[in-house]
């Protein structure tokens, strides 16, 4: 992840759970709400850098999903911006923040299910169906 994303208080509650469940044998995160798409979403932080009003998160690193993002996109330009973000970077954002390795760290059911949530989630699909301009 990249450096700064949390500071002050944020910063001492992130430490304070990691501090009590790392190496816990049975912890898991927190079950969310919205089924194993959204539990992908919480469990790799991506509300922690996005702002996606079906997860509840305000992250500001990188673009807002379902404002500057997904509308229109199909699930494989959604599954292609997962697995390989640099691809196409969102204006006013930079190149090499997002992780680069989701193609290899989800299973190939926790990237269906995420593309799958952030599908219906987002306005995605709506539209004209992809090819839009994101910068």
């Amino acid at each position: 992840m990249p450096p700064d994303i949390v500071s002050g208080q944020d910063l001492d509650d992130v430490a304070a759970y990691v501090g009590e469940w790392a190496g816990v044998e049975g912890a898991a995160p927190p079950t969310v709400a919205g089924g194993p798409g959204a539990q992908v979403f919480a469990n790799n932080g991506c509300g922690g850098c996005h702002t996606f009003k079906a997860a509840g998160s305000g992250g500001v690193t990188g673009p807002p999903l379902e404002e500057a993002l997904l509308p229109g996109d199909t699930t494989a330009e959604i599954e292609e911006m997962v697995v390989n973000p640099n691809a196409e970077i969102a204006k006013g954002y930079p190149a090499n923040v997002m992780p680069q390795n989701f193609g290899q760290t989800l299973s190939k059911k926790e990237l269906e299910d995420l593309v799958q949530y952030l599908y219906e989630n987002s306005g995605a699909g709506e539209g004209q169906g992809g090819g839009k301009s994101k910068g």
